[in-house]
């Protein structure tokens, strides 16, 4: 699991990316006192929400769902998880089933198990339940146990054209992502305590890499070439990305430098 810190500018920058008619409404603290009279105002709205923990100077997102009724939905999580923070984005009613699928795939929130399917057997075996009220702290002790389990920076493989078409071509037909059908065939293929040993001899802090993505999805949300983004990599003009392999990875909220030629020298 590569867990997502996030800040209201990342949140934003991906939705935005994903689809171009959400927009952002709102975040409030769970703490505030007038929460509940606020989300009476956003009755009849469809929204996909996020709700975060804060931890140190970070949020972590542990969980994200639809509503056409946030008052009640918020109620109801409150009775489950002693949240830190809830962020409000408006999104088409006829494709908030689809928004949310993508953002669990993307953010893999921890307890998100009814969607997240291919990981909820992990999340279990590792200690991690949702048959009580989750306190803060004990919200804080299951990301710190699932982090421990899964801590693996994940790496960028080059595989020849044909792999990755044949890949593409089974995953559809099975109707499952891409990702999914490498895992199963990995899992058929070695015993667990084989998974266990590669685990415990790969063990990598991933806090500072669970923001980067690849060339190809910042320039998709920058609206640039991947040809061009790579070249300022190359020179130093991305802030704080990386080579990974053979691509570069970049944090998504770095911004795009400024193109020199448009800049004016004013005497």
């Amino acid at each position: 699991m590569n867990t997502i810190y996030c800040t209201p500018k990342t949140l934003c920058t991906y939705f935005t990316a994903l689809n171009p008619h959400i927009k952002f409404v709102a975040a409030y603290p769970a703490t505030d006192p007038n929460l509940s009279t606020f989300m009476k105002y956003y009755d009849n709205c469809t929204f996909i929400y996020c709700l975060t923990v804060n931890t140190d100077d970070k949020q972590i997102i542990i969980y994200i769902g639809q509503s056409s009724n946030q008052y009640a939905r918020t109620l109801s999580h409150r009775k489950k998880y002693d949240y830190d923070n809830i962020y409000l984005f408006s999104v088409p009613r006829n494709e908030k089933n689809e928004i949310e699928e993508e953002a669990i795939k993307h953010f893999k929130p921890l307890y998100n198990r009814q969607s997240n399917h291919t990981i909820s057997e992990k999340i279990t075996s590792v200690g991690v339940h949702h048959d009580e009220y989750k306190t803060k702290q004990q919200i804080l002790n299951d990301i710190k146990r699932w982090k421990e389990s899964y801590q693996i920076i994940s790496k960028t493989f080059h595989l020849p054209a044909k792999y990755v078409a044949i890949i593409r071509y089974v995953a559809r037909s099975k109707a499952l992502d891409e990702n999914d059908f490498i895992a199963q065939i990995l899992d058929n293929m070695f015993p667990s305590e084989i998974f266990q040993k590669a685990l415990d001899s790969e063990i990598i802090d991933t806090d500072e890499n669970s923001n980067l993505v690849t060339t190809a999805e910042y320039g998709r949300i920058n609206h640039k070439s991947v040809e061009q983004i790579k070249v300022f990599c190359r020179n130093g003009r991305i802030k704080n990305a990386k080579k990974i392999g053979r691509d570069w990875m970049i944090p998504v909220d770095s911004p795009y430098p400024e193109d020199r030629r448009n800049s004016k020298t004013v005497c």
